[in-house]
Order: structure tokens, then C-alpha cells, then sequence
């Protein structure tokens, strides 16, 4: 009786990592088909990291992203955080009232591109988030939404808006859920690190979808590749 139920056991067990393996082997096939719509067509990659500034005191500004356009990048990355219908621009949480908030840099600068920073968006405050953005009046094509939640990110990508998954490259298991969002939801990009994706092994999996990256000071050869789309940069000011 007990040989009887190991065989059951061990038949059952086979039958799983059958499964399991052929699901990975499927996910693997379908992540390396997925193709995104790139957030903007233009032929200029540069962007300015939290506006063109030296210190932190004068990063995320409107001094900082004003000069940045002076400086003819194509567009500008702020951090925001969200919280009780306001978006807080800073890259440490914080609601001071002090702070510049992103009602202001998009009536100031309504035509320019930027590349929000969300770094608290969750899937409690999406609709809330998502809501808000509508009542500023700017026009979807014209910003990126950054995250490393997944699931609220396409969320808000299903409802029109422009995205970029910020990938953390960890376990296989980190990597795998990493990539069953990007099959599902696509979005318009992936982003991490210029010097996480000059790694060998982190370009051959990743190539084929639309990269952005950031650096304090970029290698020159990231903008010779054509799956880059955008890179953010922090020069000093002169």
C-alpha cells in the first residue's frame, strides 16, 4: 500500500515539474516576443536627471528643469510623491508645503517632455493618481510615468498612460514575475541603470524592448544603440 501511494506521489510530483518547467519555457518564448511602442520618436536620446543641476538643493526644481530646456535636453526626470490629491516634487519622500509641486512645472512648461519618477504609486492610490493626472490638463503622449510596481504601472499604462517599468534585476523568481508584467501590460519601456545594463548578460535579455537608463555621467556607446531610447544625465551646471 505504501509503494503504492509513493508511485502516486512521485507520478504527481513528475507531472508538476512538467508543468512548472513548461510554463517557464512558454513565459521565456512569449517575454522574447513582446514588443513596445517607444514613448516618443525623437531622434535626440538626452534627457536631463532631475533637471540640470550640481547639488541637491538645486535638483528638482523649476530653476533646474527651466535651465535643462535652455540647455536644449529633450526632456526632464522628476521624483514625485503623491499624497492627499497633490504630487510632491522631491527624491526623498516628503509633503512640505515648500516644495514645487507638478501642477506647477506642467503649467509653466505645458509643450515639454518629462519623465515622472512615482515612487510611491501603489495599487491603493492608482485611480486616485491616475484621476488626479487627468485634472492637470496635460496630454498623455507628453510625460512618462516611471515605476518599480508592476501592477499598478500597467494599470495606469491600460488606461492610456505612457510607462516604463524600472526593472531591479534580483532572483530568478524577482525576474520571472518581472516578466509576466511585461508580457501582459508591455508598457513603453524598461528602465535601470546605464552601468546595470552595460552588463553583458542584462543587454542580451533585454535588447528587443525599449530601454532608458540613467547615469551621473553616461557611457558615450549606450547612444549609439538603437534599442536605448532615452538617457538621463546629471552634468553640472556652468
Amino acid at each position: 500500500m505504501q509503494k503504492r501511494r509513493n508511485k502516486i506521489l512521485l507520478y504527481f510530483a513528475l507531472v508538476f515539474l512538467v508543468a512548472l518547467l513548461s510554463f517557464v519555457f512558454f513565459i521565456e518564448t512569449q517575454f522574447n516576443k513582446v514588443e513596445q511602442k517607444p514613448f516618443t520618436q525623437a531622434s535626440s536620446k538626452n534627457w536631463a536627471h532631475r533637471g540640470y543641476a550640481s547639488t541637491e538643493k538645486e535638483e528638482n526644481t523649476l530653476a533646474a528643469v527651466a535651465l535643462a530646456f535652455q540647455k536644449e535636453y529633450k526632456g526632464v526626470e522628476i521624483d514625485l510623491w503623491f499624497k492627499d490629491g497633490q504630487f510632491y516634487i522631491s527624491h526623498e519622500e516628503s509633503y512640505v508645503d515648500s516644495l514645487p509641486k507638478l501642477a506647477e512645472v506642467f503649467e509653466k512648461f505645458p509643450d515639454d517632455y518629462f519623465w515622472l519618477d512615482l515612487k510611491n504609486l501603489s495599487y491603493s492610490n492608482y485611480e486616485r493618481i491616475s484621476n488626479q493626472l487627468d485634472q492637470l490638463k496635460k496630454s498623455k503622449k507628453s510625460y512618462l510615468i516611471e515605476s518599480k510596481k508592476g501592477l499598478p504601472l500597467g494599470l495606469l499604462h491600460k488606461k492610456g498612460f505612457k510607462t516604463s517599468y524600472w526593472m531591479t534585476n534580483g532572483n530568478f523568481i524577482r525576474q520571472f514575475i518581472q516578466k509576466c508584467w511585461i508580457i501582459y501590460f508591455k508598457y513603453n519601456g524598461i528602465s535601470m541603470p546605464v552601468k546595470e545594463y552595460l552588463e553583458k548578460d542584462i543587454r542580451k535579455k533585454y535588447k528587443h524592448l525599449n530601454i532608458h537608463l540613467w547615469d551621473k555621467h553616461p557611457n558615450p556607446k549606450v547612444y549609439q544603440w538603437d534599442e536605448v531610447k532615452i538617457v538621463l544625465d546629471d552634468y553640472e551646471i556652468k
